[in-house]
């Protein structure tokens, strides 16, 4: 990929990316065009990235190195305490699930939120801040983020389901353009069961009914949404898969860094077919 590699200037010694989880596929493909890609992760509070991948030539050309922990967002920076602890709201445990919520503590930390004293008791403890990450460290040090503490679906077996895991399956799905995976419980003491809620592509939509000589009908999108389900989570453990698809004829609400606004996102949707191909024809 020299030709290439020259397009980029020819001095290029890695890639770093944040803000959001990159997928391994992602960073597979990048490291496979000879292009070294490292993942860091930071925090507001925090002021700049706390943990990271650093760059190695030796490991890069001679190792796998970098492909074997394609996921993790590194080590700890120098100054950097880090721990693990319980989330006993979420059935969290540390001694069982070899995972946690992140605390971190050094020098960068804020003082606090802005006139919230509250708000800075919840989140500062003993000099710690509660990230509100979970994740995990393996032997060698490295960190590997699962989800957000408050996000994680507990279902009634116990068992976990992270949403951010769900909705990076979809990553290439042209059919889902949006995706939020949520848990919702059936009546006041009814299991709780993994949905989520879904915009459609348009163009997609239109395209597929143009090929297939099927009219885009809200009951053909429907069924054309669960089959994508379906085939994208066929790999995925049974507690994993979404029961239950919830349409919506409008895009997910995002943040600046284009990450789903989940607390604006409820299990209710409205859907019109009519609305949806409107957009963008």
């Amino acid at each position: 990929f020299r030709e290439l590699h020259a397009k980029l200037g020819g001095r290029l010694r890695f890639l770093a990316t944040g803000a959001a989880a990159a997928p391994p596929e992602l960073i597979h493909k990048y490291l496979n065009l000879g292009l070294l890609i490292l993942q860091g992760w930071g925090l507001t509070e925090a002021v700049s990235m706390v943990i990271g991948q650093t760059p190695s030539t030796r490991r890069f050309l001679f190792t796998d190195y970098y492909e074997r922990r394609a996921g993790s967002v590194g080590r700890p920076l120098e100054g950097v305490e880090l721990r693990l602890a319980d989330v006993p709201e979420r059935q969290i445990y540390v001694a069982t699930h070899g995972e946690g919520e992140l605390l971190v503590r050094g020098p960068m930390l804020m003082r606090g939120y802005y006139r919230n004293e509250a708000a800075t008791r919840s989140a500062l403890a003993d000099g710690w801040l509660h990230t509100g990450d979970i994740g995990r460290i393996d032997p060698d040090g490295e960190v590997w983020l699962t989800g957000r503490a408050k996000s994680v679906i507990v279902l009634g077996s116990g068992e976990k389901v992270y949403p951010d895991e769900v909705e990076g399956l979809f990553e290439e799905s042209a059919l889902a353009r949006d995706i939020c995976v949520l848990g919702r419980q059936d009546g006041p003491r009814g299991e709780t069961r993994v949905c989520a809620v879904v915009y459609p592509d348009p163009e997609t939509i239109r395209e597929r009914g143009r090929l297939g000589g099927e009219p885009p009908t809200e009951a053909a999108v429907r069924r054309w949404v669960a089959e994508e389900v379906a085939r994208v989570q066929a790999g995925s453990a049974p507690f994993k898969r979404i029961s239950e698809v919830i349409l919506t004829d409008s895009p997910l609400p995002r943040t600046e860094v284009r990450k789903v606004r989940r607390g604006l996102i409820g299990p209710e949707a409205s859907f019109s077919v009519e609305k949806l191909l409107a957009e963008e024809a």
